[in-house]
């Protein structure tokens, strides 16, 4: 039975361990409150509280056990110096120390082969049988281990003193937390990282192996060879095997590890250690990682004290997902680090995760995300009712009315995609367009004496079609519904400023460009009276990309610089002043900025990658764009390696006959031309040509494909085939004519036309001049 003085330190590391997990302010009337019948036992619990942090950040583990020496001021006794042997180690330096070893830095010195390793020895004075136990048994629980993301247990022996100890693979990284801090790395990357984390302590557990003690400082963030970021995890030294024996020497409480930060409250009471107490751990460090601060004792949802930038992206299934995994009781958090694992897969991938119960609206927004998946193999376009229902939802909360038109928008939606699974294609059709014709024949028919509602439901359905690219459809839809919207409402109501932008979108993805002006400029003024910089700076950047399609470039360059401006303001997403760094990058390029877009360029770049990770649609356009901005500038080479990086990303995230696909496909041959590559310039220009005119029958813009047609006419005429040449000359102007009328704003328009000319006049001698 433990003496009782263990009895004395056991109470006093479950008090301090308690007291750490109050506000700071409140921690001193805990311990009152705790201590009511023992003054002596309060006064040395304060005096170790007030050593507690800066305890806890040279310890790297629970004050408490060591109070004693604390509190005494004892000298740390001397480490090994720099040069002596340890086995067949030679010490370079002390790496750092914790609450019972210390860790140096090492390299071989026998010759058998060349290795720095991390060497662990038992600090001297705590090397009593109980600790050299435990030492051992460390040793014994790291060999268990094998996995990529788990630091090695490389070698072990007895120093000279007779010390034991372990050479483990040395790791020079930093906690995940700062890794993510210093990089500013976006929500996705941030759960790319905790992810792989994830993984390792699951490898751990189907051993049978607890860490006990995980934290940031024990998830380390290396960079490979190539630059991308690698996991580890350290210091299994208070890992507990489940299926071990029972042995007082090694669990008796006097010896117990734990950062209160961290600990489970079963771990902080003394109670069973199970899996459940490293999902806790887990759900702290996932907890700092996205709002940036540990949770406090109550948790709030970490979207409520997350940057303002960072907290939109957190709300909903990131909240709920953290918050199950620090639920106080064991068994109602994850049952285990893989269910808290597929949770956080399941919100990655558009899925509703397990923790979250299913409403009809809930249901709506994750079947898109579940369709989105299904489609892309397809090439077609993905849904966007999820985005919209939300939108609508969220400009409604505030009147009991609007939100049952939310669940009736929500009930309708789900009947619909309930229906025999619309992803079910017969022979090569698929039905996700038939499943949305179905659904706007039906508000046409069943909602004619409800026109709030009907309205709603035109603004949702028309969402889904402009994220099939049916830009038509969607564009009539919507000009329904802002119709009924301004004569329910007027012309100020929220609703019709919202309606306005998906409209001016729909227009501009048809070439509309002078339509979708007059449309912007009134949603901008509806939303500047609001006074929210977000969605001033949004619709500030689509009217600057009309102004530019627009042949306006100043005044487009004035918009956008307009809108970085607003959009560096506080509570504005981060990703906003990304999409105006990207439009302001290409109105640098066409006026032959091309130094000043490069830079631009590589800032959204860089900031794509931070937010989406390292494998997104948004990534692959930011890698052409930079491709573009270096190809302007003759570095043809390295524009050809990122337009071929680019193009192959979008192929795996979009599908191989995605539209973008044969934007890029024909930026990618224009690369090729230029470097005499004319062979497998033509090809890739007409595979480009196939991918865009299947694009036509969608309502994408016909501007792209009338470029690409233009393009491979030129290089036709060089190689003398002017009746091929002469036929896409044709069809080009004809698609300008078709999208401009007489009013074409672009020099193209005028270069075509000459080049058909001359072709049809002078066949044999005509060669093209600059463009």
């Amino acid at each position: 039975m433990p003496d009782r003085s263990a009895l004395h330190w056991q109470r006093l590391d479950t008090l301090l361990a308690e007291a750490l997990g109050h506000d700071p302010t409140e921690r001193r009337a805990f311990l009152r409150d705790a201590c009511a019948e023992d003054p002596a036992l309060y006064q040395e619990a304060a005096a170790m509280l007030a050593e507690a942090d800066k305890a806890a950040e040279v310890l790297g583990e629970s004050a408490a056990p060591f109070a004693a020496t604390l509190l005494a001021a004892e000298a740390e006794p001397p480490g090994i110096p720099a040069g002596m042997r340890v086995g067949p180690y030679r010490i370079e330096g002390e790496a750092g120390r914790g609450g019972m070893g210390v860790v140096y830095l090492a390299r071989r010195a026998d010759g058998a082969f060349e290795k720095t390793v991390a060497l662990k020895l038992v600090k001297r004075g705590m090397d009593t049988d109980e600790v050299l136990a435990r030492f051992r048994r460390e040793r014994q629980v790291l060999a268990s281990l094998e996995h990529p993301g788990i630091a090695r247990l490389l070698d072990g022996g007895a120093a000279p003193d007779g010390r034991p100890y372990l050479a483990m693979e040395y790791v020079e990284g930093e906690p995940i937390t700062a890794y993510a801090e210093r990089r500013g790395l976006g929500v996705e990357a941030r759960l790319a990282l905790f992810g792989r984390a994830c993984e390792a302590v699951q490898h751990a557990h189907r051993r049978l192996v607890v860490h006990r003690d995980l934290k940031p400082s024990n998830i380390l963030v290396a960079e490979g060879e190539d630059g991308a970021p690698e996991v580890k995890l350290l210091d299994f030294g208070i890992a507990r095997l489940l299926e071990a024996a029972p042995d007082e020497a090694l669990t008796r409480t006097t010896l117990r590890r734990l950062t209160p930060a961290y600990a489970a409250p079963e771990q902080v009471r003394g109670g069973a250690i199970t899996t459940a107490t490293d999902v806790y751990a887990l759900g702290v460090v996932l907890y700092e990682l996205l709002a940036g601060q540990r949770p406090p004792r109550s948790p709030k949802p970490p979207s409520a004290v997350a940057p303002v930038g960072r907290s939109r992206s957190l709300r909903g299934d990131l909240d709920t997902i953290c918050l199950k995994a620090l639920r106080e009781e064991p068994e109602a958090r994850y049952p285990s680090v893989e269910a808290l694992l597929d949770d956080l897969h399941r919100h990655r991938e558009g899925l509703p995760i397990q923790a979250r119960r299913a409403t009809a609206g809930y249901r709506v927004r994750k079947f898109v995300g579940r369709h989105r998946v299904a489609v892309i193999g397809t090439g077609v376009v993905v849904l966007a009712l999820s985005a919209a229902f939300v939108g609508l939802a969220a400009a409604q909360q505030n009147a009991a009315r609007e939100r049952d038109r939310a669940e009736e928008v929500a009930a309708f939606l789900t009947d619909l995609l309930q229906r025999p699974n619309p992803l079910v294609s017969r022979g090569d059709t698929v039905t996700v367009r038939e499943v949305l014709d179905e659904g706007a024949a039906r508000i046409e028919r069943e909602l004619a004496d409800q026109p709030e509602l009907r309205a709603d439901l035109m603004a949702v359905m028309a969402s889904a079609y402009l994220g099939l690219g049916h830009h038509a459809e969607a564009e009539r839809l919507l000009r329904g519904a802002l119709a009924e919207r301004r004569r329910l409402f007027g012309d100020g109501h929220e609703s019709v400023e919202h309606t306005l932008s998906p409209l001016a979108w729909a227009l501009y993805a048809q070439g509309r460009y002078a339509e979708a002006e007059p449309l912007l400029r009134e949603a901008l003024a509806l939303r500047q009276r609001r006074r929210d910089p977000e969605a001033v700076a949004s619709v500030m950047n689509g009217l600057g990309r009309v102004l530019w399609k627009l042949g306006r470039p100043a005044e487009a360059e004035r918009m956008l610089r307009d809108a970085l401006d607003t959009s560096r303001r506080p509570g504005v997403d981060p990703q906003t002043a990304t999409v105006t760094l990207t439009n302001l990058g290409h109105i640098l390029r066409e006026q032959g900025r091309t130094e000043e877009a490069e830079a631009v360029y590589r800032d959204a770049l860089a900031r794509r990658r931070a937010h989406w990770g390292e494998e997104h649609p948004e990534v692959a356009g930011a890698v052409v764009n930079l491709a573009l901005a270096l190809q302007s500038q003759g570095t043809l080479g390295e524009a050809e390696r990122l337009f071929r990086e680019g193009l192959e990303m979008r192929r795996r995230t979009q599908g191989p006959a995605h539209a973008d696909v044969g934007i890029d496909l024909s930026q990618l041959a224009g690369v090729l031309l230029e470097q005499g590559q004319v062979g497998e310039a033509e090809a890739v220009y007409r595979e480009a040509i196939g991918i865009q005119r299947r694009a036509l029958a969608t309502g994408h813009d016909p501007t792209y494909l009338s470029e690409t047609l233009h393009a491979l006419a030129l290089l036709l005429i060089e190689a003398e085939r002017r009746a091929e040449a002469a036929a896409l000359l044709e069809e080009a102007v004809a698609l300008r004519q078709q999208v401009y009328g007489d009013d074409d704003p672009c020099p193209c328009r005028a270069e075509m036309e000459g080049a058909l000319r001359a072709v049809r006049s002078a066949p044999t001698s005509y060669r093209p001049g600059p463009s």
